[in-house]
């Protein structure tokens, strides 16, 4: 049966709330052809319109629908989700994975659609999936840190992660987001975080704790409002996130900034100083994968180099992954850098170079100089009484307060004494 009652069809989709895209509808077979169709809230869809007129609703969601994947990210911006972007070219079911891009850090990862808009598990708590490159606390750190601050620059007498509520379990302290005494009122800022079922337990033992002080508790989720919106909870005159506002205000630690600066060659102890993070910060975040290094951080940025030690002969003895290693099998780091560094000739009466350059032959062996640390000595106590020989300097710097250079210092009759020690070479 042929359709060419244009009207007729444009009235029937659009009495089920729809709008046509194309309302060129010559020909029209209602058993062969769909039309494309959007309804009030942007989504699109394939009709087959005589379904619509018996009373079947198409899905937003289906394999067979065209526009899935560019409803799901028309959900993303109705989520108050625009970070996230679905890239997957086709849509099979709710639970088959899809690839979504964060905008924000440019990571990509998997995730079903009932994992990103919100699945409720055991426990009654609702698990949402967000990017795992990202710090879980990092946008409610945003939020809570932007709100504490328009509540410190409103309201001066507010104090922040206010710590009155005792753990009673643990005696620890539970602090609180936002806390103004004199207004009565605590808030604590939600996220996906707060979904553990211990976290919960924490947070409504904090309600608890503040209502029963006559306080208004708040615990508004990041998930489901702007930053601004949030803002607007407390201060409906705000139309916008004030100029006073400082992003950095947050403590957490923000990975976007972290690995371009280690991309271009800073150490971790140099990101840390520079972005005034504490210890192991950066650390932590190679561990969570959230950053990587490059390829050639070990060797370029913390130099640590595969080392070969070499006789005198020319002969290869041993190699080393890197100078800790050799320290570990007893070879002064200190002792063989200077050698690498070439500020002496050798170490341990031997030669030490860096792998790669031995390997292509960009290497010398140096003339043999005397090595007076190989030398024997002997150690005597302020009174001269014997207590052990060695067969080096070497050797007794091991077993000795004072250093090779004092040692050797005291036996040749410079110095006296090194650190309460006496030394005398050994005659043979």
């Amino acid at each position: 049966m042929i359709y060419t009652n244009k009207s007729e069809i444009i009235n029937t989709i659009e009495n089920f709330g729809y709008s046509l895209v194309d309302d060129n509808l010559n020909n029209l077979k209602a058993s062969h052809d769909l039309i494309d169709a959007y309804d009030k809230d942007g989504y699109y869809y394939q009709i087959y319109w005589y379904n619509i007129r018996k009373g079947y609703m198409p899905l937003k969601f289906h394999k067979r629908n065209l526009y899935t994947i560019r409803n799901i990210n028309r959900f993303l911006e109705n989520m108050n989700m625009s970070d996230y972007i679905c890239i997957s070219e086709s849509y099979e079911n709710n639970h088959t994975p899809l690839m979504f891009l964060h905008k924000k850090c440019g990571k990509t990862f998997e995730a079903s659609l009932v994992q990103i808009s919100g699945k409720w598990m055991r426990g009654g708590y609702k698990y949402y999936k967000r990017c795992p490159h990202c710090e879980c606390h990092l946008k409610e750190s945003l939020h809570a840190s932007i709100l504490k601050q328009v509540f410190l620059h409103t309201f001066p007498d507010t104090i922040t992660e206010e710590k009155s509520c005792i753990n009673p379990k643990t005696n620890r302290i539970l602090p609180t987001d936002i806390v103004n005494h004199r207004m009565k009122i605590a808030i604590e800022v939600q996220s996906h975080f707060h979904d553990n079922i211990c976290r919960k337990e924490i947070d409504k033992y904090k309600k608890s704790f503040w209502e029963n002080k006559g306080y208004k508790f708040y615990n508004p989720d990041i998930r489901d409002y702007t930053i601004l919106g949030m803002i607007q909870i407390f201060f409906k005159e705000i139309s916008e996130i004030p100029s006073y506002v400082d992003y950095s205000f947050s403590k957490h630690i923000n990975y976007v900034k972290v690995q371009p600066m280690l991309d271009i060659g800073y150490s971790i102890k140099e990101i840390e100083k520079e972005l005034n993070y504490n210890n192991h910060y950066v650390h932590t975040l190679l561990q969570a994968k959230k950053v990587s290094l490059p390829n050639n951080y070990k060797e370029k940025i913390l130099n640590i180099r595969p080392i070969v030690q070499v006789s005198k002969k020319d002969e290869l003895i041993e190699r080393f992954e890197s100078k800790c290693e050799a320290d570990r099998m007893g070879f002064a780091y200190g002792t063989i850098s200077r050698v690498l560094a070439k500020k002496q000739k050798f170490a341990y009466n031997t030669c030490w170079f860096y792998e790669d350059e031995y390997l292509i032959g960009n290497y010398e062996i140096p003339s043999d100089d005397f090595d007076h640390f190989t030398l024997a000595v002997s150690k005597f106590d302020m009174n001269d009484n014997f207590i052990k020989s060695y067969e080096s300097i070497y050797a007794a710097e091991k077993d000795s307060k004072s250093n090779r250079h004092e040692i050797f210092r005291v036996a040749n009759g410079i110095h006296k004494s090194s650190r309460k020690e006496k030394w005398k070479f050994i005659s043979n």
